[in-house]
């Protein structure tokens, strides 16, 4: 068979000596938890015969796995034998882990390498002292709890209903091998100042390196734009190139650089990483959201990353990056990605296509010590696997109240959501942060809000009640948002800052008899002309209200019982596209009061 999703897995940090592991793999279901048991097990693993074969890198739950089967199965085992690549003789070996969902023991070779918690974030062992040349055993098991403090996002707990979805169990993205050098570049964090028209690089060596230099060097479109090299030092090496004439990256022109990073033994280049960065600036000023230093009217749609073939997983590279390009034809500037750590791929076609995103993490449900234990790590990693795509202009840690359900009036919950904005701002501080997108708000750069009202006169009322409400401090009442919230927590007055409705429309719309359980907001149209006087009423309630910094519609696609999408789950459009473009561009009061 063809190698599924044969694609490097990190164009952002690329070297070319490496070796893709997705495949056919050996597969169970076995009931042997793999926190306590693995050693044990270990000896009749190696002997046993696994009785299924899978697809890597998708779930067993989606057809594309070859297996397709929807139960509950919290622990399954994988297995694979693998040779080395002849050249690969010297330096290092890396085992790489694009996610894993959710806890993984990993096991080479009789050897136990380690353990990872967190379904949604990247993971790699050194496995130099343990790898042969020939005839490498490879065992993963893999246990998925179904307990509420673990971060899920939308992945449902039994059967697939209303807005959560089928799971999503083990191996979902890219395994991969890597050769490396003894000394090589770890990582590296790239920050543009646009003002300063200059790029500050922090390269991270894997160990110290005496005697060592870092050298970058940008180009565009293969002109020579600034190179710098200095001293290596550990644990970072701090760099400042300078770029003259600063092409500015936005939606509308994408301009990225690329950039090589080297590792230098004087003129010896001991490591070479090939990745890319675009100088993009995002702020706020005087209760406006800015990109570039102008004013910026953000239309984004949510994107909930699930495809009905691959689920997690997307079944291609091309349908990651149409995916990009439909929201484009169909006239957004953006997407808020739903309740998903996703595909590094996604952001790159987001960078290179021009296409903003706002990064979110999936809910745990029950807030506890332990979902603390378990969402404080696995947050900050998918911040920093992700912090250097131009595309990614907002961080939303929560959302509408999910994990912290007594936010409005508990000091304690109230607590923990400070201090992971803080943490947030203080990994990233270059990026806009929203606290609890919806509702419920304490200290957020943007203030969302849900609203799937039906009628557009109604919508626009909404607005206007709920905002005097939040200026007010109101503490008590009927709130027009779901479940009677209101914009702010108790006690907080909303402050000066951009307000955008961050879910609307939602409207379910099939051409044919709709399924006994499809899913959408405020009912389903009976015919194409009602949904479209639907979707037309409620987008100029919203372009009416000059508040209002942006928006985002639900939903892109349609994902299994919820069928609100504007694109069926294969992708195709319900509606003639450039109907809804239009739309999806008219002037909003908001633009019109600034360019006044």
């Amino acid at each position: 068979m063809n190698m599924p999703r044969p694609e490097h897995p990190r164009p952002d940090f690329y070297r070319p000596n490496w070796l893709n592991l997705n495949g056919v793999w050996e597969f169970e279901f076995f009931g042997v938890y793999p926190v306590d048991n693995a050693e044990k097990y270990l000896a009749k693993f190696q002997q046993r015969k696994f009785s299924k074969e899978i697809i890597v890198p998708f779930p067993y739950q989606s057809p594309l796995s070859g297996i397709g089967h929807k139960g509950i199965q919290p622990c399954v085992w994988y297995r694979r034998h693998f040779d080395l690549p002849a050249d690969w003789q010297s330096g290092k070996i890396l085992l790489h882990f694009g996610a894993v969902d959710y806890f993984a023991k990993v096991m080479l070779n009789g050897t136990v390498l380690g353990t990872h918690r967190g379904g949604h974030v990247p993971f790699s062992f050194d496995i130099t002292p343990f790898v042969r040349e020939k005839q490498n055993e490879l065992i993963l098991g893999v246990y998925d709890f179904l307990d509420n403090d673990q971060p899920r996002g939308k992945q449902s707990w039994a059967d697939p209903v209303a807005c959560w979805y089928t799971q999503t169990t083990g191996i979902w993205q890219t395994v991969w091998l890597e050769s490396v050098p003894e000394n090589y570049l770890e990582s590296v964090r790239l920050i543009p100042d646009l003002d300063d028209g200059s790029l500050a690089i922090w390269a991270r060596p894997n160990a110290p390196c005496q005697g060592f230099e870092v050298m970058a060097e940008a180009t565009f479109q293969g002109t020579l734009a600034g190179n710098v090299r200095r001293n290596a030092a550990y644990p970072v090496t701090p760099l400042r190139l300078s770029l003259p004439d600063v092409l500015a990256w936005s939606p509308e022109a994408p301009h990225l650089y690329d950039l090589e990073l080297k590792l230098m033994a004087g003129d010896r280049v001991v490591d070479r990483v090939s990745t890319y960065f675009g100088m993009r600036k995002v702020s706020l000023s005087n209760g406006s959201l800015l990109l570039n230093n102008e004013p910026y009217y953000q239309r984004l749609v949510l994107d909930q990353g699930f495809w009905p073939d691959g689920l997690y997983t997307a079944p291609s590279d091309d349908a990651l990056k149409a995916d990009v390009e439909w929201g484009k034809k169909l006239g957004f500037n953006g997407c808020r990605k739903h309740m998903k750590v996703e595909d590094p791929r996604f952001l790159y076609w987001a960078d290179k296509l021009g296409f903003l995103v706002w990064g979110e993490f999936p809910a745990y449900y029950e807030l506890s010590l332990s979902a603390e234990a378990k969402y404080l790590p696995e947050w900050q990693a998918s911040i920093e696997r992700d912090i250097n795509h131009p595309s990614i202009v907002a961080w939303t840690p929560f959302n509408e109240s999910w994990g912290i359900k007594d936010v409005r009036n508990d000091l304690e919950t109230q607590r923990w959501v400070r201090d992971v904005v803080k943490m947030t701002k203080l990994i990233d501080p270059t990026r806009l942060v929203i606290d609890n997108d919806g509702w419920e708000h304490i200290t957020s750069d943007i203030y969302g809000y849900h609203d799937y009202t039906a009628s557009g006169e109604q919508f626009r009322q909404n607005f206007i009640d709920l905002l005097g409400r939040a200026k007010q401090m109101p503490d008590a009442g009927t709130s027009v948002l779901s479940h009677h919230r209101e914009m702010m927590v108790d006690g907080v007055k909303m402050p000066d800052m951009p307000v955008m409705n961050t879910e609307f429309g939602g409207i379910a719309y099939v051409a044919a008899q709709p399924p006994s359980d499809a899913w959408g907001y405020a009912g389903i149209p009976a015919t194409e002309a009602e949904f479209r006087q639907r979707y037309e009423e409620t987008f100029q309630a919203l372009y009416s209200l000059p508040e209002l910094c942006g928006y985002v519609y639900t939903q892109l696609t349609d994902v299994e019982q919820e069928i609100n999408g504007l694109l069926t789950a294969d992708r195709t459009p319900k509606f003639d596209v450039e109907w809804l473009r239009s739309v999806n561009q008219l002037p909003a009061a908001r633009q019109e009061k600034l360019q006044g």
